[in-house]
């Protein structure tokens, strides 16, 4: 499963993850490394705004 979702040099993740990417709301220097680790624990992240509250929009992006 991992080499597929993040190692795999084939076309398909490729695309995938670099259109993430592209759809990342905030600067090029806060996008994670990809791993496995990271994809399973997507679902607790939470996008907070300057003033601290959270950002729902982002959230549900990812």
């Amino acid at each position: 499963m991992q080499h597929i979702l993040t190692e795999c040099p084939g076309a398909t993740p490729t695309l995938i993850w670099n259109l993430a990417r592209d759809l990342w709301p905030y600067p090029p220097a806060t996008w994670l490394p990809v791993t496995l680790g990271l994809i399973y624990s997507e679902c607790k992240l939470q996008h907070l705004k300057a003033n601290g509250t959270r950002n729902a929009g982002a959230t549900r992006l990812l």
